[in-house]
């Protein structure tokens, strides 16, 4: 539908899962080697970008998002909205293994303004990681939430299989191609999103 209409751009909305298991930084150079369905299902759309920007010209571009997080994620299954709607719950915070395990954190408002910035300066193929660019545990964050939901308790739970233990992106193309720049730091993004919450 894209290409019948000729749109002037097109971002598809991918992460990092088709990378697999890496050692971070996240970056475009990456061969893809998913070890999930979900990694997996986001490489086949990227691929479906990459023939019809080969074979039709569609000026596509692929963004793949660290973990977003910020308002307006009650409907999210991501840590930052899970810790937020387990304290209101009157619940702990639940981390798996010793929480060492680490992510890239973006706030949803510097995410956006990524996209906009790729809809105005992508170009046919283009492939660019969207995140802070800053490597954070997860004990840390639920620390952060902790504090500023009147100390709630963390429990420890047992590591998962097949959790990933470190993970935070290389931003480096996203600004040299959309002068993408994360303004919202970790502490202000999480004040704003446990304010909503």
């Amino acid at each position: 539908a894209a290409r019948d209409v000729g749109v002037e751009g097109f971002v598809f909305a991918s992460s990092n899962a088709p990378l697999g298991e890496i050692t971070p930084p996240a970056h475009e150079g990456i061969v893809p080697r998913p070890t999930s369905p979900y990694g997996a299902s986001k490489l086949a759309g990227e691929a479906y970008c990459s023939a019809f920007a080969g074979s039709y010209g569609v000026p596509t571009t692929v963004l793949r998002f660290a973990n977003v997080y910020g308002p307006y994620s009650y409907h999210k299954g991501s840590v930052v909205a899970a810790f937020c709607k387990a304290a209101i719950a009157g619940e702990p915070l639940v981390v798996y293994g010793d929480g060492q395990q680490t992510r890239d954190f973006v706030f949803v408002e510097d995410l956006a303004r990524g996209i906009t910035a790729a809809l105005g300066k992508g170009s046919a193929g283009v492939v660019a990681h969207l995140g802070s660019g800053i490597e954070t545990t997860v004990l840390e964050v639920a620390s952060l939430i902790s504090d500023r939901l009147g100390h709630v308790p963390i429990e420890h739970r047992p590591a998962r299989a097949g959790d990933i233990e470190r993970n935070f992106s290389d931003i480096t193309r996203a600004r040299e191609l959309f002068d993408f720049s994360p303004r919202v730091s970790l502490a202000e993004g999480l004040d704003r999103t446990v304010s909503w919450f």
